[in-house]
């Protein structure tokens, strides 16, 4: 979900801002590491933890529908 977000994100003409994120379940080599790090310092997500982001979890509707409205929010001018 993070790639996908990170990748809207893109394609709405935004960049990512710099900077990581704390969570201990992504991987530094996989494939949606830095997207994970776009949406996380865009706070469009917070994990699951603070220390957690939970790549392999199911995401709601509920959970859906607040990652979209963050987005909307950081995009607003």
């Amino acid at each position: 979900m993070g790639a996908f977000l990170a990748r809207l994100w893109r394609a709405l003409g935004n960049t990512c801002p710099p900077g990581g994120h704390p969570f201990n379940d992504v991987a530094v080599t996989s494939i949606a590491n830095t997207d994970i790090g776009c949406i996380y310092q865009l706070e469009i997500t917070t994990g699951i933890s603070p220390t957690a982001y939970g790549p392999n979890n199911y995401v709601t509707r509920e959970q859906m529908g607040a990652f979209l409205a963050r987005l909307a929010r950081a995009a607003a001018p």
